[in-house]
């Protein structure tokens, strides 16, 4: 195993590479290393909420879609811990990942996403 610096590299598990060969460049550079948001799961595109103005609208955004407890998510972290801020998919509203798992939360949070407007009727802020 070779221990590697690089932890947004798709090869990096827990700072080893997990390639089965590395090749390097004159420099000692890794050519190995892929980012790993530039994978395709990575890719999916979704709509966080935002507010600007005292008005709600939209932003267009990528990342990773998951599901847990029936509860629809995107994240653009490589990994999920408690405190990864998550996108909850109809609402487009941010959570931490630990109130999703929290076996006490789901049916709360489903309720407060209930009272919530669909984010994809909100008007799209441009960037």
């Amino acid at each position: 195993m070779i221990f590697c610096h690089a932890d947004a590299c798709v090869h990096n598990d827990e700072g080893y590479c997990m390639r089965d060969q590395i090749t390097v460049s004159e420099e000692l550079e890794c050519t190995d290393y892929k980012y790993y948001f530039d994978t395709e799961e990575y890719q999916t595109e979704y709509f966080r909420a935002v507010e600007k103005d005292g008005a709600r609208y939209k932003v267009r955004c990528r990342g990773r879609r998951a599901v847990e407890n029936d509860i629809a998510f995107f994240y653009a972290d490589k990994t999920l811990s408690d405190i990864t801020d998550i996108i909850e998919e109809q609402t487009g509203y941010m959570m931490y990942y630990k109130d999703v798992w929290d076996s006490a939360l789901p049916d709360k949070i489903r309720e407060v996403l209930e009272e919530q407007g669909n984010v994809a009727d909100l008007p799209e802020l441009e960037k």
